[in-house]
Parts: structure tokens; C-alpha cells; sequence
């Protein structure tokens, strides 16, 4: 999958609960993002934007095979995350962030990375 530059182009970059993807991304000055990032990194870090429509309520976690900023989006506003951490050693993955999140659209904001691509899986959490 490819990664979104513009909020136009989500429906292309659409993530499913449950379902991981080897994601490319974009050199950040290049991604027109929906809030500003965290950590924006520079001209040569990497980043994108996925949309994820979540169906149930509850704690949702991001995990990603780099360590990429993290920023989860709602009405054009970011949401606090309650934990992260990073992920079991040998299972490939770098870093795991959690959301609280209600049913509704969401995008998952990556940017400030050193990879140009990444493994993204988003799991509700028990």
C-alpha cells in the first residue's frame, strides 16, 4: 500500500482493524498533513497518511516495523495516546502506540521516519 500525501487521496490508503500492510512512504515536506505532526521530522525523514473507519468503541493499537511519529487524527484534531512502547523482540515490530477511540473515521498520521517504508497494523486491544 501506499502511503496518502494530500486528504484527498485516503480512500486509496484505507487500513482494516485487524489486517497488517507493508506501507511506502512519502519524504515528508511532501505530505500535506490534517494536523501538524509532533515530530515532523526533516527534508529527508519519511512519512504518510492512512484513513481507518472504526466500527466498535474501545483501545486501538498502532504498530509500526519502524520507529516513525505516531499522530491519530479526529475532526482535524490529534488524539492523546494512553501507552506505547515498543514491540517483543524478533517479531518485527519497532514501535506500538495506543488510542482510546470511538466509533467514527480516523486518520493515522506517520511521519519523522527513517525508513521509506514500514509494516502498519492498527488491533483492538481486549
Amino acid at each position: 500500500m501506499t502511503a496518502a500525501t494530500r486528504p484527498e487521496e485516503l480512500s486509496r490508503a484505507e487500513l482494516k482493524p485487524g489486517v497488517a500492510v507493508k506501507a511506502a512512504l512519502a519524504h515528508t515536506p511532501e505530505v500535506n498533513y490534517l494536523a501538524r505532526p509532533t515530530k515532523p521530522g526533516g527534508g529527508v525523514a519519511y512519512g504518510g497518511l492512512f484513513h481507518i473507519a472504526i466500527a466498535e468503541p474501545g483501545t486501538y493499537r498502532v504498530a509500526l516495523g519502524n520507529a516513525s511519529w505516531v499522530d491519530v487524527v479526529k475532526d482535524g484534531g490529534k488524539i492523546d495516546s494512553s501507552a506505547h512502547g515498543g514491540g517483543p523482540a524478533c517479531s518485527g515490530v519497532r514501535k506500538m502506540v495506543d488510542y482510546p477511540m470511538q466509533a467514527g473515521d480516523y486518520v493515522v498520521q506517520l511521519s519523522a521516519g527513517a525508513d521509506a517504508q514500514t509494516g502498519v497494523l492498527v488491533v483492538k486491544l481486549p
